[in-house]
């Protein structure tokens, strides 16, 4: 695995994250997105639940499940075809900042503006992991089709492996803060 910094900074795409309303609307999968009003005619979803603003969205393997993030702290499970409230996890103290579903589904990894990732077991929607960070966490990513996932926080990334409580590895950055990271093809790119 190779770690590559592109020197791109995704702030506006952030900023715009932040900004979303606490109603989500959401086209089923399969229909493009049109005219707003044909849209609605079309079957598009609200999803009211949050009391603060949606902050992170990630949809499961299948595309069964959307879980939504907000800065109320909490996280909703949905049925992403019926928009039904399945799921309200509590488990941060900040707004929640990203979620990531595992390539096999089994678990959801959710960060917040707090040096803590909750790894919840989708089966119970329990808690199944904590793992400590080295500083809040922007961004949670599972790598590829493994148990490895990347945590990317103000300065640094962490690497680590689900059921291990240390991290397997860490890169700091020497030229500022990191911005943004994502996973492609079992490459790391971040930016700053």
């Amino acid at each position: 695995m190779r770690l590559t910094c592109r020197g791109c900074s995704l702030t506006a795409l952030l900023l715009a994250l932040w900004a979303l309303p606490s109603a989500a609307q959401l086209l089923p999968p399969g229909r493009p997105a049109t005219d707003p009003r044909a849209a609605a005619e079309e079957g598009m979803l609200t999803l009211k639940g949050h009391d603060d603003g949606i902050t992170a969205l990630a949809f499961s393997p299948d595309g069964k499940l959307l879980a939504s993030g907000s800065g109320d702290r909490t996280i909703i499970i949905w049925d992403a075809h019926s928009g039904k409230l399945l799921h309200r996890l509590d488990g941060h103290a900040a707004a929640v900042t990203s979620l990531a579903f595992s390539p096999n589904g089994r678990y959801l990894l959710s960060s917040a503006d707090e040096p803590v990732v909750d790894l919840w077991n989708t089966a119970s929607w329990k808690i199944d992991s904590l793992y400590d960070n080295f500083g809040p966490v922007f961004t949670v990513q599972f790598l590829g089709d493994s148990n490895g996932f990347v945590t990317c926080g103000p300065f640094s990334l962490g690497l680590w492996q689900v059921g291990h409580a240390e991290p397997a590895g860490q890169l700091v950055s020497d030229t500022g803060m990191i911005s943004a990271m994502t996973v492609a093809n079992e490459e790391i790119i971040y930016g700053d």
